[in-house]
């Protein structure tokens, strides 16, 4: 499965808004996919959670606990819509990078958008 940087995204998102650790439903991606996502997540250190894979089952299944200080850096940077499209259009040129690739491109950008408030 191909790593989609959309749903990591929305899968921070809401694993922001919960008080409890369980299974994220993301509206128009498969169970499958978001275990997928969840898992790719928790490895890469942005969050905590756990496998609840079913034997026998296709893919891996992580219910994630809560987002580690990392997984919070990346929401803030990656929260507002118009900088994610921003760096999202920057990586598309380029034809794809890293996490930590993704992560400085983000920072740049936020750290444009201070000076343009800083004046």
């Amino acid at each position: 499965m191909k790593r989609d940087m959309d749903l990591v995204r929305k899968v921070l998102l809401e694993l922001e808004t919960k008080t409890r650790a369980g299974e994220i439903k993301i509206e128009g991606y498969s169970d499958a996919q978001v275990g997928y996502h969840c898992y790719l997540i928790a490895d890469a250190g942005l969050a905590v959670g756990g496998d609840v894979t079913p034997r026998g089952s296709e893919g891996p299944k992580w219910h994630l606990q809560h987002l580690t200080w990392p997984g919070h850096d990346f929401l803030d940077a990656a929260r507002e819509p118009s900088r994610w499209e921003k760096a999202k259009s920057v990586v598309s040129r380029i034809g794809g990078v890293s996490m930590a690739v993704l992560i400085e491109i983000l920072k740049q950008l936020t750290a444009e958008q201070v000076r343009k408030v800083l004046g």
